[in-house]
C-alpha cells in the first residue's frame, strides 16, 4: 500500500501532467487466490476553465477509496463482499487544461465499485 500511494503522490505531482489516478489491489491467500482488494481515486487539484497548471503546493484530492490498512492487507474487503461505491470522475479532469472536444460526451466518468470486485471475482488466479 505504501507503494501505491507514493505513486499517487509521484504521477500527481508538479513534474507529470496526470490529472486523475486510479489504483486497484489484490491481495491473495496463501494459494494464490484473491481474497481481499483495495481501490482509490485522487485527482490533482485544479480549477476547471484554469488553463494554468496546478500550484506544487496543491494538495491531491480523494475521490475516494475503499477501507483499507495501509501496512497489511488484513483490513481490507473482502473480494466475496459485494460494493455500493461509485466513484465519480468529473470528466473535464480527463482532459484539463484542454477543453473538452465535441460531441458532447458525459458530465462525469462513474467508476462502479462492484463492476470491478466482480471482474476480480471472475478470474481470482489469473490477474
Amino acid at each position: 500500500m505504501p507503494q501505491l500511494l507514493a505513486l499517487r503522490d509521484l504521477y500527481l505531482g508538479p513534474n507529470t501532467q496526470v490529472n486523475v489516478y486510479v489504483a486497484i489491489k489484490v491481495f491473495s491467500d496463501d494459494n494464490g487466490v484473491a481474497n481481499r482488494w483495495w481501490m482509490g481515486v485522487w485527482h490533482r487539484n485544479v480549477t476547471l476553465g484554469s488553463l494554468a497548471p496546478a500550484p506544487v503546493n496543491n494538495p491531491i484530492v480523494e475521490l475516494g477509496q475503499l477501507p483499507h490498512n495501509l501496512n497489511t492487507g488484513k483490513g481490507h474487503v473482502l473480494v466475496s463482499a459485494p460494493r455500493n461505491e461509485q466513484f465519480i470522475i468529473p470528466t473535464w479532469l480527463l482532459y484539463h487544461p484542454m477543453q473538452i472536444p465535441p460531441p458532447a460526451i458525459p458530465q462525469n466518468l462513474v467508476l462502479d465499485v462492484e463492476q470491478f470486485r466482480l471482474t476480480i471475482t471472475l478470474n481470482p488466479t489469473n490477474r
